[in-house]
């Protein structure tokens, strides 16, 4: 079935000879591409260098962060944000024509067809590569296909389509962890209850059996949060909870204007809040929370950035969250344009560390 939709899509791309305007797709198909060199569809690599088609981005303005967000939400299966990109927002984009697959994409997912179509031949037209349109296109096949089969109650071959979905159109990420942020987002989406076969954590999809389980010993209730994306509650926070001599900490945002920050004494079982007030991007869902502790019980946070200035505060008590200084520098270098951020807690005579990835240009 695979094999045969494949063949169908090569024929519709196939641009006819007396065409001009397919020639001249064809011609952008041999100029330097870095998705043309590399099978890797979806990765850092093919989507952070420049086309060599200069656009009117140095004339108009534009949302610099536009792609790498709406990888972001390709990677999770987001498909009614990447649906709800248009074609005024994107014609001036130096990176247009992955965006407007990448918005043809969610159309598909969302039963836009006719629309779908449109950016296709859009994304054609402004230059993009047809063995990328045709692995993105390949790729969403395989989600739906997913899709259907837990709708259908087989969670293992759900697990498959997946998991292929992620390898074709995105071979050069971590697949595996592509693959449990993608099966998540298509089960909120399904809006399947947890007592379904589909609540089953990832390692039992996986056609690698895994004695891994999770039991619930208690169940809390810290208030509203932000439930519009991943954002608190992606695999790649370090740390999302902290334990240590009998107080758990753990911090999330609330919405737009309000990081909240909970302690809870695991003696006597209290909770404590305190919110830290600001504006905080949470459309992006590399912006997470990540939490470190010192030596002295100093809590250490930093929140709120994707390759863009380091934002991170100290508490201004031991073992208290009801304080907190004012954003600070960590180490004064490199902190311009930051990414994941990541503490490192103590040990033998090791301090606190802090690492994230650092991104020039």
């Amino acid at each position: 079935m695979i094999a045969a939709i494949k063949r169908l899509i090569l024929k519709w791309l196939r641009p006819k000879s007396s065409a001009p305007q397919n020639q001249s797709v064809a011609q952008s198909d041999t100029s330097t591409n870095s998705i043309a060199k590399d099978d890797s569809v979806l990765s850092n690599k093919q989507f952070d260098q420049d086309d060599e088609v200069t656009h009117f981005s140095d004339l108009v303005p534009y949302d610099e962060n536009l792609l790498e967000r709406s990888r972001t939400q390709w990677q999770f299966g987001d498909w009614e944000s990447l649906a709800a990109l248009n074609r005024e927002t994107l014609q001036h984009h130096p990176d247009r024509a992955k965006l407007a697959l990448l918005a043809a994409a969610g159309r598909l997912q969302t039963s836009q067809h006719e629309s779908a179509k449109q950016f296709i031949r859009l994304a054609l037209d402004w230059g993009c590569n047809k063995k990328l349109v045709s692995q993105i296109l390949i790729s969403g096949v395989h989600n739906s296909l997913g899709r259907a089969s837990v709708l259908s109650n087989q969670p293992s071959r759900s697990m498959l389509h997946f998991e292929s979905a992620i390898a074709v159109g995105a071979s050069g990420s971590d697949q595996r962890l592509m693959s449990r942020a993608r099966v998540a987002e298509q089960h909120a989406q399904l809006e399947f209850s947890r007592s379904t076969k589909a609540d089953v954590p990832y390692d039992q999809y996986s056609t690698k059996q895994s004695t891994f389980k999770i039991e619930t010993l208690a169940s809390h209730n810290l208030g509203d949060a932000w439930a519009g994306n991943t954002i608190n509650t992606v695999i790649f926070r370090h740390h999302g909870i902290l334990t240590r001599d009998n107080i758990q900490y753990t911090a999330f945002y609330v919405d737009t204007e309000t990081l909240r920050l909970v302690q809870r004494d695991l003696l006597t079982d209290t909770f404590k809040t305190h919110d830290i007030l600001g504006e905080y991007n949470l459309l992006d869902a590399h912006n997470s929370i990540s939490l470190g502790l010192d030596r002295q019980g100093y809590l250490h946070i930093s929140y709120d950035h994707h390759a863009t200035q380091l934002r991170y505060r100290r508490s201004l008590k031991s073992k208290d969250i009801s304080a907190w200084s004012e954003e600070l520098q960590m180490t004064g270098a490199h902190e311009e344009r930051v990414t994941y951020p990541t503490f490192i807690l103590p040990h033998h005579n090791y301090p606190l560390e802090s690492r994230c990835i650092h991104k020039e240009g």
